[in-house]
C-alpha cells in the first residue's frame, strides 16, 4: 500500500528524498562489495530492474527486502539509512564535487575556484 503511494506521489511529480537517499546509499554499500547489480539483485531474490529502480528512488523496498538486502551485503539495516555517511566519505565527495564541476558554466566555475582557493588557504 505505502509502495503504491509513493509511486503514485512520484509520478505525480512529488519529490521522495529519502528514496533517493536511501537508494544512493545502497549503491554506495553495493560497489563497496564489489558488486553489479545483477550479482545483488541474484542474491536478494530480485529483478535488476528493480534494484535499479530502488537505487535510482523510484521505488521503495519492502521491510523484508531492506533485511534481504542488509544481508547480501553483510552490514546491519541500519548502515542502509545512514546517510550523512556518504558526507564524509572523500571519494564520494571528490565524484560529486567533479559531477557538479562537469556541469558548471565557465563563470561558475571562476566563482567556484575563488571559494575553493579561499578555504584551503585559510
Amino acid at each position: 500500500m505505502l509502495s503504491r503511494l509513493r509511486n503514485s506521489y512520484v509520478s505525480r511529480g512529488g519529490s521522495m528524498d529519502h528514496a533517493r537517499l536511501f537508494g544512493r546509499r545502497l549503491k554506495v554499500l553495493r560497489k563497496a562489495n564489489k558488486l553489479n547489480q545483477a550479482e545483488l539483485a541474484e542474491k536478494v531474490g530480485i529483478e535488476t530492474k528493480y534494484l535499479s529502480n530502488i537505487e535510482t528512488g523510484r521505488r521503495s523496498p519492502s521491510f523484508e527486502k531492506t533485511v534481504a538486502l542488509a544481508k547480501a551485503l553483510e552490514v546491519p539495516i541500519s548502515a542502509l539509512f545512514s546517510f550523512d555517511h556518504d558526507e564524509a566519505d572523500p571519494k564520494i565527495l571528490k565524484r560529486r564535487i567533479e559531477a557538479n564541476l562537469a556541469k558548471a558554466t565557465p563563470q561558475q566555475l571562476k566563482q567556484i575556484y575563488g571559494h575553493v582557493r579561499q578555504v584551503v588557504e585559510s
